[in-house]
């Protein structure tokens, strides 16, 4: 891409658009894989909270599995369930301990199969656990319905 602005007939309308050699890869790839906003808006707090340059952001992601979402097919977790997660957040926990200066906020921004992890994990650790968007749909895409689409936003949207 750095070549484009050494090519006689674009690099004076690059300059003009605000693109230099240095930042044009970042902001084609931000104008490539930005959410649409209707994707945004299902993570809208979580996203403004992660954009917190203030702040020590930790990302868990607990992927209980195809077999696991298919058994419990809205996304249901039992007791079970949560028995062995404990050692994620203790890792997190672990991070934030080492990483956290005074003051400093902190995030956990919680991915997962399971959308009643996040919950659980809000209960034991506090309000540093962003929570999702009540529209959130965690499920398999089967067919081609306005569900199928909201999981595929869903889906968009956590990552």
């Amino acid at each position: 891409m750095d070549e484009l602005f050494y090519n006689p007939h674009h690099w004076q309308q690059l300059f003009a658009w605000g693109l230099r050699p240095e930042t044009a890869v970042r902001c084609a790839l931000d104008y490539l894989f930005r959410p649409r906003p209707e994707v945004l808006d299902l993570v809208r707090e979580s996203h403004k909270a992660l954009q917190d340059t203030e702040a020590l952001k930790i990302g868990i992601q607990v992927r209980m599995g195809d077999a696991w979402l298919q058994s419990k097919p809205y996304g249901v977790c039992d007791r079970k369930d949560y028995d062995d997660l404990g050692r994620w957040f203790r890792c997190a926990s672990k991070v934030e301990d080492e990483y956290r200066a005074k003051r400093m906020p902190v995030y956990w921004y919680v991915v997962s199969d399971c959308p009643a992890l996040c919950y659980k994990a809000a209960q034991k650790y506090g309000p540093k656990v962003l929570l999702p968007n009540d529209e959130l749909v965690t499920e398999h895409i089967t067919r081609n319905s306005m569900k199928d689409l909201l999981a595929l936003q869903t889906a968009f949207a956590k990552q």
